[in-house]
């Protein structure tokens, strides 16, 4: 047992860490975006994301998936916001775009104002 866990923090946790030590930005891969929009969208009263896809390029074994997120208010209708990712597949590019609308969509709340 003492060698298996040795094999897996040598391997695979030391190197990890360093990675993020070099470039702790990186959260992305730690995020579920499209939880946090699903969310997000669900306490402002909205309809559920829309998820599709926009376009698939590249030979097989490197495909760029593009991938679209609209966002409806609860009486359907035009989107109000819609965004896209790209990524190698389906599933990233959905998060890419989730990422990038969540962030406009928080951007655009208004800021409380301060109690006098």
């Amino acid at each position: 047992m003492e060698a298996a866990r040795k094999v897996i923090v040598n391997s695979v946790l030391e190197p990890e860490v360093t990675r993020l030590e070099v470039n702790p930005n990186v959260d992305d891969h730690f995020t579920d975006f499209k939880s946090a929009l699903q969310e997000w969208v669900q306490a402002k009263g909205f309809v559920q994301p829309e998820y599709s896809i926009v376009s698939e390029a590249g030979p097989e074994h490197r495909k760029l998936f593009t991938m679209q997120v609209r966002i409806f208010e609860q009486d359907g209708g035009e989107p109000i916001y819609s965004a896209t990712g790209e990524d190698s597949t389906k599933k990233k590019a959905e998060q890419q775009a989730a990422r990038i609308a969540l962030e406009y969509l928080r951007s655009q709340q208004p800021v409380p104002a301060e109690s006098a």
